[in-house]
């Protein structure tokens, strides 16, 4: 095959299998001298390019140099006993992977990193793609230090948004979704509602946190299952503006392509917040004050800060005192955690305001509470016999300079549809014994009859177990996967999880996942193969779930040390 390398064309003959390596999903060898340049050769056994999703981004990226991308010399089309393969040729870089230097405990600068790692994306993202597999083997560092994102074949059109079916790593996704759901308590939200170039903006957040604390601590393991659980909330402590970027992301949603000064906020974030943090946990800590209880029964759910519109603020009076430094008010956001209330229940409204001195809360026009200004939200009950079916709510803040007043947040009522309304007659009205007797017998049964309804309905309730999907999409032997899902028990003795009828080790369980360890595959061990696909079959008390996408498990890691694909 003719093949162009540095604007000079050879003639290649491919030796595969002869020395080809297996990487995921598709071969390659490295280093191949070609002409006078060493190449990272990738082989694709496809019926199309349309089979991968990043082929249009390599033809864009053909004879071209991008910013912390490897180039693409050339792409090339042959057929080899009947079959249609592409071979594709990058660069080839000395170095070795960013899974490989953690795992050989080798020192990353992560300065250096951000910086690198940020360019890429911006290289990928201007090209209207973004980066599907980002995770620390898909990073890549040559001997100066300069760091690439590699697999560009997985990349994603900009307008494909990000799904649960696509085979990539999905941890720093599911960290992403975590701090929406449980940080700030976006309710409702599918991970598709966050398009694929803001999930690569948010994700590297969290790859560069966990980095950051694992080289402070004296621990072994990169992430462990009590890391992943909790890195949203140890985010979430570093600085209140992450909360206030992530809702800004969220708003932006498609238009974030258009906005690069996003990228470089998120950038400078990480830099100045992150970065440059010397110790984890700090020595002081900072005692976050309580919510206001102004119904004085106390809420047991987080206290989640959803989008919401900001606010504009009103300009400083200009008969404000001569001398006093000008401090800008402004009311960030003023939002609920939930917009549809049973009465009686618990909801939570959150703010987030600058430079505020004094804080009002009407409640329907009406004077309801004066919080403190170091106060970020209260919890609230609506009394069960309120007989509207709305009630607003709206904030006003106020300092010497000027006032300024949030959006109305309209909170909708309903009554608790599983409470049973039994009616009963004055039985003191009733002057016969036998049958006033027989009347409280009745209604003590129907009571028995309709709390045993409820109670059964509730537990029936509980095993509404649903599984969304699972990741990494490939593992191997003795390594974990975590499983997504809703309403899974607490209890992992009421569960089995197996693989191709092998029983896995369960590490840990929540309601929205389940950790557990990939078994021995006793397939592989009789096998030439590396890896194979296994049916992943849950057991949970009396249901049976078999998860519809197959595993790869691998015999063992197949690593890149000095090559760039």
């Amino acid at each position: 095959m003719k093949v162009v390398i540095n604007e000079r064309e050879y003639e290649y003959v491919s030796d595969y299998p002869k020395g080809w390596m297996f990487n995921s999903r598709h071969y390659f060898k490295c280093p191949v001298m070609v002409g006078k340049s060493n190449c990272f050769i990738k082989r694709f056994e496809i019926k199309g390019p349309q089979h991968i999703s990043g082929w249009e981004l390599l033809m864009k990226l053909k004879f071209r140099n991008e910013s912390n991308l490897p180039r693409t010399y050339d792409i090339v089309h042959v057929e080899e006993n009947r079959k249609q393969v592409y071979y594709l040729f990058h660069e080839y870089i000395q170095g070795a992977t960013l899974e490989a230097l953690i795992r050989d405990n080798r020192h990353v600068n992560i300065n250096t990193l951000t910086q690198g790692l940020f360019s890429a994306l911006a290289s990928v993202h201007k090209n209207d793609f973004w980066f599907a597999d980002l995770c620390e083997k898909n990073i890549f560092a040559d001997k100066r230090e300069k760091y690439f994102l590699i697999d560009l074949d997985s990349c994603q059109p900009a307008s494909t948004s990000p799904s649960n079916d696509m085979d990539v790593n999905m941890v720093y996704w599911a960290l992403v979704y975590k701090f929406y759901k449980e940080i700030i308590g976006v309710e409702g939200l599918k991970i598709s509602d966050i398009s694929g170039i803001a999930l690569n903006l948010l994700q590297s957040i969290f790859l560069i946190l966990q980095l950051k604390l694992f080289s402070l601590s004296d621990s072994q393991e990169y992430m462990s299952d009590q890391a992943f659980e909790e890195l949203p909330q140890v985010l979430d402590r570093f600085d209140p503006g992450f909360r206030t970027l992530f809702i800004q992301v969220l708003k932006k949603g498609l238009n974030i392509q258009s906005s690069p000064t996003t990228a470089d906020e998120i950038k400078q974030l990480i830099v100045e917040k992150i970065c440059t943090i010397r110790q984890w946990p700090p020595e002081v800590e900072t005692v976050s004050q309580p919510p206001i209880d102004l119904s004085e029964q106390a809420s047991t759910e987080p206290a989640p800060e959803p989008p919401g519109q900001p606010v504009e603020t009103d300009e400083p009076d200009e008969n404000s005192m001569p001398g006093e430094t000008e401090r800008n008010l402004r009311i960030v956001y003023f939002v609920t955690n939930k917009e549809v209330v049973e009465r009686g229940k618990v909801f939570t409204l959150s703010w987030q305001l600058e430079n505020a001195d004094v804080l009002r809360l009407y409640r329907n026009g009406k004077l309801f509470s004066q919080p403190g200004n170091s106060q970020t939200r209260a919890s609230i009950s609506e009394p069960l016999e309120e007989t509207q079916d709305e009630v607003h709510y709206e904030l006003n803040a106020s300092n010497l300079q000027g006032t300024s007043e949030s959006s109305i947040v309209t909170i909708k009522l309903k009554d608790d549809a599983q409470k049973p309304t039994i009616i009963v007659q004055d039985l003191q009205g009733l002057k016969h014994p036998h049958l006033r007797g027989f009347l409280i017998a009745a209604v003590a049964v129907l009571t028995v009859i309709i709390l045993s309804w409820l109670l059964l309905k509730s537990d029936s309730h509980k095993t509404n177990i649903e599984i969304t999907g699972f990741y990494p999409k490939a593992a191997s032997e003795k390594s974990f996967i975590v499983i997504l899902g809703k309403n899974i028990p607490l209890n992992s003795g009421d569960m089995q999880v197996y693989f191709n009828e092998h029983p896995g080790t369960i590490l840990n369980t929540s309601p929205t996942l389940i950790s557990v360890t990939v078994p021995q595959m006793p397939e592989l061990a009789d096998s030439h193969s590396d890896s194979l696909r296994a049916s992943i079959l849950i057991i949970i008390k009396k249901d049976t779930i078999r998860l519809p996408l197959k595993l790869t498990v691998r015999k063992k890691e197949t690593q890149i040390v000095h090559a760039v694909g």
